[in-house]
């Protein structure tokens, strides 16, 4: 059964892997200490990508307020809804898993630029630098406390 926490019920694609309605790809990994999962997918009612991280089912059963975090992380994302974050979709919980459908940004992470170009020139350094800076700010006046940048 499918349950839309919160957001639009706009995030209506099929999953490949894990008989879940949300996204429609294999799962790519694991980069957040294990506890989730990505996947990018199609949204099936625009075709949109989108990229879906899920709770891994272990983690849920091992951690008490593991679900509630993860819902909070989806809503402080929601509220940041800056042009340097990424944007939430829905929030979605079915067949007892759970996920954040969240806007894809293709071109890869700032690890992913680092490891390919290697030190990056000092402008650049800096306008990244006050990006992140101006997305922390945001965070901070709402509440929000970013623990893996």
């Amino acid at each position: 059964m499918r349950r839309l926490l919160w957001g639009f019920g706009r995030s209506r694609v099929a999953i490949g892997t894990i008989n879940c309605s949300i996204c429609s790809t294999q799962w790519r990994g694991n980069r957040d200490g294990n506890t989730r999962q990505f996947a990018l997918a199609r949204l099936l009612h625009t075709g949109q990508l989108a990229a879906v991280k899920a709770l891994r089912p272990e983690v849920v059963a091992g951690t008490p307020n593991a679900i509630a975090r993860f819902i909070r992380e989806g809503e402080a994302l929601r509220e940041l809804d800056l042009h340097n974050t990424v944007k939430m979709i829905d929030a979605v919980e079915e067949d007892g898993r759970h996920y954040l459908v969240m806007e894809y940004v293709p071109g890869g992470s700032l690890r992913d630029l680092l490891e390919k170009q290697g030190r990056l020139p000092i402008e650049r350094t800096v306008e990244i630098a006050l990006e992140v800076a101006g997305a922390l700010t945001r965070a901070h006046h709402l509440g929000i406390i970013h623990r893996d940048l």
